[in-house]
């Protein structure tokens, strides 16, 4: 096989798996989340739709479910675990199957929402996929037009807004942040709860 024969098989196997990846975790989102209307208070006669996660739902599906976690603007609208360890879930999605985007996990190591910071895990995906549109984030103006990060925690939704959106290389230590082996760019979202 040459190598431009190669580079395409290649490239064709991990759009089929991004592909993949995402039609399982639409198919989760089409499973928990329910929208229901509500009206404006100020009898204006708007309609309100807000969407809610059937969180038992999830932690049927995998008991390590956290929260669920969603940046409008972006496609970040994914459930996130809380497991043993860090590494499961690096290659492993939502439903327990080997996946090389993972899944977002909140760091193993301090209970999310209860220590002073929650950290949350994630790739950067080519495709945007995961916590690959945090990117976006690099542009002043997208911070200004989406401000906040929503999180579904315990049956209500929590709106976090973002106080920080800072690029940094994997290797930087900082408080937030464990040292990794590969050269790549982390980008930080720092929000209060």
């Amino acid at each position: 096989m040459t190598g431009a024969a190669a580079g395409i098989v290649y490239t064709g196997n991990t759009v089929r798996k991004y592909r993949l990846a995402a039609e399982k975790y639409e198919s989760i989102r089409r499973e928990v989340q329910k929208t229901e209307t509500s009206y404006a208070q100020d009898h204006s006669g708007t309609s309100i739709d807000e969407i809610t996660i059937e969180e038992a739902k999830l932690k049927e599906i995998n008991p390590d479910y956290n929260c669920w976690i969603r940046i409008p603007g972006t496609s970040i609208d994914y459930p996130a675990v809380w497991g043993k360890d860090d590494k499961y879930y690096l290659d492993h999605g939502f439903n327990g199957e080997k996946q090389s985007g993972g899944t977002i996990f909140a760091d193993s190591q301090n209970i999310p929402f209860v220590s002073a910071n929650t950290i949350f895990y994630g790739h950067n995906m080519k495709d945007g996929s995961m916590f690959g549109d945090l990117k976006k984030y690099r542009d002043p103006g997208f911070l200004k037009e989406h401000p906040n990060v929503e999180i579904f925690y315990q049956g209500q939704w929590i709106t976090c807004p973002i106080i920080l959106a800072k690029v940094t290389d994997e290797t930087d230590g900082t408080p937030y942040q464990k040292r990794r082996k590969k050269d790549t760019d982390l980008i930080h979202l720092l929000w209060n709860q």
